[in-house]
Protein backbone atom coordinates (compact mmCIF):
# COMPACT_ATOMS: atom_id res chain seq x y z
CA UNK A 1 0.00 0.00 0.00
CA UNK A 2 1.71 3.43 -0.73
CA UNK A 3 1.60 6.20 1.45
CA UNK A 4 0.04 9.70 0.05
CA UNK A 5 2.89 12.77 0.77
CA UNK A 6 2.10 16.27 1.14
CA UNK A 7 4.96 18.77 1.72
CA UNK A 8 5.25 22.11 3.84
CA UNK A 9 7.32 24.78 2.53
CA UNK A 10 9.40 26.25 4.94
CA UNK A 11 10.85 29.22 3.45
CA UNK A 12 13.82 27.99 0.68
CA UNK A 13 13.58 24.22 2.36
CA UNK A 14 10.71 22.10 2.45
CA UNK A 15 9.50 19.15 4.72
CA UNK A 16 8.01 15.87 3.49
CA UNK A 17 4.80 14.85 5.14
CA UNK A 18 3.91 11.53 5.20
CA UNK A 19 -0.05 9.66 6.06
CA UNK A 20 0.30 6.24 6.81
CA UNK A 21 -2.95 4.16 7.25
CA UNK A 22 -2.84 1.00 8.40
CA UNK A 23 -6.00 -1.28 8.44
CA UNK A 24 -5.86 -2.98 11.93
CA UNK A 25 -8.21 -5.23 14.04
CA UNK A 26 -9.84 -3.42 16.93
CA UNK A 27 -7.99 -4.79 19.81
CA UNK A 28 -9.38 -3.97 23.59
CA UNK A 29 -7.38 -1.87 25.44
CA UNK A 30 -8.80 -0.65 29.28
CA UNK A 31 -7.95 2.96 29.21
CA UNK A 32 -9.46 6.15 31.25
CA UNK A 33 -8.65 9.63 30.17
CA UNK A 34 -5.62 9.74 32.13
CA UNK A 35 -4.38 6.85 30.24
CA UNK A 36 -4.03 4.60 33.55
CA UNK A 37 -6.45 1.11 34.11
CA UNK A 38 -9.76 0.67 34.92
CA UNK A 39 -12.63 -0.78 35.05
CA UNK A 40 -13.76 1.02 31.54
CA UNK A 41 -12.78 -0.52 28.39
CA UNK A 42 -12.61 0.90 25.01
CA UNK A 43 -11.28 0.30 21.56
CA UNK A 44 -7.90 0.89 20.67
CA UNK A 45 -9.04 2.68 17.50
CA UNK A 46 -11.08 5.08 19.45
CA UNK A 47 -7.38 6.41 20.33
CA UNK A 48 -6.56 9.04 17.40
CA UNK A 49 -3.59 7.39 15.04
CA UNK A 50 -0.65 9.54 14.89
CA UNK A 51 -0.07 9.24 11.20
CA UNK A 52 1.85 12.25 10.58
CA UNK A 53 5.24 12.32 10.93
CA UNK A 54 8.20 14.77 11.03
CA UNK A 55 11.27 14.10 8.72
CA UNK A 56 13.30 16.37 9.77
CA UNK A 57 16.39 14.74 10.96
CA UNK A 58 16.75 13.65 14.18
CA UNK A 59 13.34 14.63 15.13
CA UNK A 60 11.28 11.94 16.15
CA UNK A 61 7.49 13.98 16.81
CA UNK A 62 4.51 12.32 15.48
CA UNK A 63 1.06 14.47 15.56
CA UNK A 64 -2.55 13.54 15.10
CA UNK A 65 -3.29 16.14 12.43
CA UNK A 66 -1.59 17.28 9.42
CA UNK A 67 -2.49 21.04 10.79
CA UNK A 68 -0.59 20.32 13.87
CA UNK A 69 2.97 19.09 11.95
CA UNK A 70 2.27 21.90 9.80
CA UNK A 71 2.78 24.21 12.45
CA UNK A 72 5.09 22.32 14.39
CA UNK A 73 7.43 22.37 10.65
CA UNK A 74 7.52 25.93 11.50
CA UNK A 75 9.83 25.81 14.96
CA UNK A 76 12.28 23.77 12.33
CA UNK A 77 12.78 26.01 9.43
CA UNK A 78 12.00 29.58 12.02
CA UNK A 79 8.94 30.64 9.72
CA UNK A 80 7.02 33.38 11.39
CA UNK A 81 4.32 34.76 9.20
CA UNK A 82 1.92 36.46 11.86
CA UNK A 83 3.46 40.10 12.04
CA UNK A 84 2.53 42.15 14.94
CA UNK A 85 -0.17 45.24 13.12
CA UNK A 86 1.48 48.03 15.55
CA UNK A 87 3.83 50.49 13.86
CA UNK A 88 7.33 50.19 15.26
CA UNK A 89 6.98 46.91 16.62
CA UNK A 90 7.72 44.83 14.35
CA UNK A 91 7.63 41.30 16.02
CA UNK A 92 6.82 38.36 14.23
CA UNK A 93 5.19 34.75 15.37
CA UNK A 94 5.14 31.20 13.88
CA UNK A 95 1.46 31.43 15.36
CA UNK A 96 -1.49 33.24 15.59
CA UNK A 97 -2.69 32.52 18.85
CA UNK A 98 1.26 34.07 20.13
CA UNK A 99 0.23 36.97 18.09
CA UNK A 100 -3.01 37.38 19.70
CA UNK A 101 -1.69 37.09 23.21
CA UNK A 102 0.93 39.38 22.14
CA UNK A 103 -1.38 41.74 20.62
CA UNK A 104 -3.09 42.34 24.35
CA UNK A 105 0.25 44.04 25.68
CA UNK A 106 -0.14 46.63 23.00
CA UNK A 107 -4.13 47.12 24.20
CA UNK A 108 -2.73 47.11 27.99
CA UNK A 109 -0.97 49.88 27.43
CA UNK A 110 -3.67 52.30 25.80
Amino acid sequence: MSSPESSVALGQSSLKMLTVNKPEEPRLVPLTASGSSSSTTKYEDDIPKKSHYCNWPNCHKTFTRSAHLARHARSHGGEKPYACPHNGCGKQFARSDVLKEHIRIHDANK
